[in-house]
């Protein structure tokens, strides 16, 4: 029976946050969300101006049955809130000498247009991608649906298999050395270390086990949302407001208070709350130093290494640029240097890798015809002692040069609509810790041990932790993940 007496009060209405609102209030919570902005979402956002509009954050959607799984928990049909359907393709690479290769979501397709386009048989395509699938097999149900730090969960049998085939989780190599031995070509290569580097993280550190990405990019496939990603957004937002969840918006929390191990109020700038639980869906920095302000805990945090930033222009151009895909990437022409440069100096590379998500295809965005909408992004670090404003110029003029070299295009003079994003953005809006995108870096097998646990029940037995700053990471799916493995552990 229902106990509806426990309330939770959730911090942050990003996709964690109301997922778990969402599966909270179907174990009987009275659910209260509180948002600083005033619209749900995180960064899962819009930008508008003068009829045209964007939605910001992420781009791809990976496993949409979790999302699906959420309106079946209160007896909806998922269909009746939003629809997707899977993409052709997941992205059009430009290498520097003119080679487009089409990385299609679809093993056989993808086998094919390697082997015509590189030295590369299809056979060694299928093995690998055949590979990737046997490792998501085995590792998600350690790296992604259990929390790493319960021992009981390392007694469960899916996992107790992942441990005892620890050999073929590929943890003693890098992504690139694996991808390099694998393909002797450079171009199959970028393909397959975008496994990494989709996600913020640098191929040449990242251990191969993330290769596993690979397996949802090729064989389970990328999926695009009806009406554009905000559509998600809107989807949890009614759900949750029809299973009785509470939102507060433009309430930012200044103040959490915790005794005898455990939160017994949240403070807004007006009002203080109680809980039998509290979730946060910010970045842990932020709730460690300023909401909490327990200096030890922002330290250790603090010390985690991060996955990139980026700045990101949003464009309406007048005259449209032919041959684009859903999903561009125009490659830079010395991947290791621009790794190097964005990971190891913490510096803005002159020859960037370029990805570009021309959206004026995509069903119902009721953005005005005639016209082209992209949205281009460029990795930079994770950092606040730039002179962003400087360098976002910079960046602007690199990116113009290479559309312009790449497609023949000089688009500079038909940007009807620009907005600009960049890690200052990232922190002043959704409080990310020097704007990274997805919060710690994967840089060594113990990353997959050491992202903060979802709770800490022997620090503070009524506190959770979902988002792209905890177990299991960044990305829709993982934040899915995370508010799963809280509502299952939530009493």
């Amino acid at each position: 029976m229902k106990n509806m007496t426990k309330t939770a009060c959730i911090i942050g209405s990003g996709i964690g946050g109301m997922a778990v609102a969402i599966r909270l209030a179907a174990k009987g919570y009275k659910v209260k969300v509180f948002e600083k902005n005033d619209m749900p979402g995180g960064r899962i956002s819009q930008a508008e101006e003068n009829g045209f509009r964007f939605d910001t954050g992420p781009t791809k959607l990976y496993m949409p049955e979790m999302l699906d799984e959420l309106f079946v928990l209160h007896n909806k049909n998922p269909r009746n809130y939003f629809n997707y359907h899977r993409a052709e393709s997941s992205g059009l690479y430009f290498f520097p000498d003119g080679t487009q290769i089409n990385a299609w979501c679809n093993a056989e397709k993808l086998a094919d247009e390697i082997s015509n386009k590189t030295s590369v048989p299809k056979h060694k395509v299928y093995q690998y991608l055949h590979k990737c699938q046997k490792l998501w097999e085995l590792a998600s149900p350690l790296f992604l649906y259990s929390p790493l730090y319960l021992c009981k969960n390392f007694l469960k049998a899916p996992c107790r298999k992942a441990l005892l085939q620890f050999y073929r989780l590929d943890i003693f190599t890098s992504l690139d050395k694996r991808n390099r031995k694998l393909f002797l070509d450079s171009k199959v290569v970028e393909i397959f270390n975008s496994a990494a580097s989709s996600f913020g993280n640098n191929p040449y550190k990242s251990v191969a086990t993330i290769k596993y990405v690979s397996h949802l990019n090729y064989n389970l496939g990328v999926y695009h949302v009806q009406n554009g990603m905000y559509s998600i957004v809107k989807a949890l937002y009614d759900l949750a407001i029809e299973a009785g969840v509470t939102f507060y918006f433009d309430s930012p929390i200044t103040r959490v208070f915790q005794s005898n191990k455990r939160i017994v109020s949240i403070n807004t700038a007006t009002n203080a709350y109680f809980a039998d639980l509290l979730v946060i869906d910010t970045d842990v920095v932020h709730f460690y130093r300023d909401l909490m302000q327990d200096k030890k805990m922002a330290k250790k945090a603090m010390k985690k290494k991060l996955t990139s930033s980026a700045i990101i222009f949003y464009w309406g151009l007048s005259k449209k640029i032919e041959g684009l895909n859903f999903y561009n990437i125009i490659v830079s022409g010395d991947s290791k240097k621009q790794f190097d440069t964005l990971f190891k100096n913490k510096a803005i590379d002159s020859d960037p890798s370029i990805y570009i998500n021309d959206i004026s295809g995509l069903s119902g965005n009721n953005n005005p015809e005639g016209y082209q909408y992209l949205q281009v992004m460029v990795s930079v670090p994770a950092k606040h002692g730039h002179n962003w404003k400087k360098v976002t110029e910079e960046i602007k003029n690199i990116v113009l040069s290479k559309i312009e070299k790449t497609f023949g295009e000089n688009i500079s003079k038909n940007i009807l609509f620009e907005q600009v994003a960049t890690p200052l953005t990232y922190t002043n809006i959704y409080n990310t810790h020097n704007g990274s995108l997805f919060g710690q870096a994967i840089n060594s097998f113990r990353s997959f041990f050491t992202k903060h646990p979802n709770f800490i029940s022997r620090e503070t037995e009524n506190l959770y932790f979902t988002g792209s700053s905890v177990h299991p990471g960044g990305g829709i799916h993982h934040c899915l993940a995370s508010a799963k493995i809280i509502a299952t552990e939530a009493n």
